[in-house]
């Protein structure tokens, strides 16, 4: 590794200057950062009112409907005071008078009276409930826009330099996203409180009193202030929980701040610029080391082509020969040049594969 990083630690300073001198360039730093602060008083409302839905649920109020029927007077069962009233009131139905005063009726009224839960205070609360867990699930979602504290941050960073015929460009983009969890402690307790609230009214959406009236007409706002609503301290704390859970129904775009800053930074601008220069350095040596190579070997190959047309050596004796005279360079250079060396054992094995290749074309010819 350390190795590959040496052209890092010799970098060309005058090369680089004058890279740099050809090149225009900008850099430009976008940070964003978003929070959301949001507002959880209503979970205190609600959690000190939810005692008092819960004597509603435990103690309804009922509504009783009286059921009347006119039946003859051998049909019915009971005479009660409201069946002589409406006898007196409709003399049709007496059917004699004897002398003593006795009436004889030939019809009676018949009142039944039924208890009922269908009141419309009683379909307030069923409504309430069905709202509030519509209105405790979107809470528990909102949640995570809490959890979530976000900072991004985008680099991006152009380019052009011109060198001799040379035009090279540059994009680079670089993002950093910072996803940072504040108050877990404080939010998970939150969430806790939630989900025990919704435990809580989904009971009650199993009791037998909201069983009952399930099938009865939601409400819809405003609530009609009938007297048990304004009167009664546990209808009137429901009504605060409705009136809490409407006004924090939706996060307010306020709710949620976001500062966007841009500027730029000359430091972080020439940084970049020594990566842009070393990334193109390293590819320009590479290229320039492959085309040398290239040269060397239509050099060798310009050669061997020249002997090979204007000699009768075989090609066993051309080898035979370029073996000794490769071996003989290399005993004498040991001693006395060590930089001699060093390039033959670099390109020995490959210098040999070219020259097999180039040997096995040129005696196909």
């Amino acid at each position: 590794m350390n190795n590959n990083l040496n052209f890092i630690k010799n970098i060309d300073l005058e090369k680089l200057k004058l890279f740099k001198n050809k090149t225009k360039h900008n850099i430009e730093i976008k940070t964003t950062n978003q929070k959301a602060y949001l507002d959880y008083s209503w979970l205190t409302t609600i959690e000190n009112s939810i005692i008092y839905l819960d004597n509603i649920i435990r103690n309804p109020k009922k509504f009783i409907i009286p059921e009347e029927d006119i039946l003859r007077i051998e049909k019915t069962k009971k005479v009660s005071q409201e069946s002589i009233r409406h006898l007196a009131s409709h003399t049709s139905f007496i059917q004699e008078v004897d002398e003593d005063g006795f009436i004889k009726p030939k019809k009676l009224l018949n009142l039944n009276k039924e208890e009922t839960f269908d009141l419309y205070e009683n379909r307030f609360i069923y409504t309430l409930l069905k709202k509030l867990i519509f209105f405790l699930e979107t809470k528990l979602k909102e949640l995570k826009i809490e959890t979530d504290y976000k900072m991004e941050k985008n680099i991006r960073y152009k380019a052009t330099t011109k060198i001799n015929d040379e035009i090279i460009n540059v994009d680079l983009n670089l993002n950093k996203q910072l996803i940072k969890l504040e108050n877990q402690k404080f939010l998970e307790d939150i969430k806790n409180r939630i989900e025990k609230l919704m435990q809580t009214i989904e009971g009650f959406m199993k009791s037998s009193f909201i069983k009952s009236i399930s099938m009865a007409s939601l409400v819809h706002s405003p609530i009609k202030k009938t007297n048990l609503i304004l009167k009664d301290l546990n209808f009137r704390k429901a009504l605060e929980i409705w009136e809490c859970i409407e006004k924090y129904d939706t996060i307010k775009s306020s709710d949620i701040k976001q500062d966007v800053q841009i500027e730029k930074d000359n430091n972080l601008k020439e940084k970049f610029l020594v990566t842009y220069y070393l990334n193109y350095d390293s590819i320009d040596n590479e290229e320039q080391e492959i085309l040398s190579e290239e040269n060397k070997w239509l050099e060798i190959k310009n050669l061997i082509k020249d002997l090979a047309l204007n000699s009768n050596m075989s090609i066993n004796k051309f080898k035979n020969n370029l073996e000794s005279t490769f071996n003989q360079i290399k005993n004498e250079d040991k001693k006395n040049n060590e930089q001699i060396k060093k390039i033959i054992l670099k390109y020995e094995n490959k210098w040999l594969e070219n020259l097999n290749n180039i040997v096995s074309s040129l005696s196909k010819e």
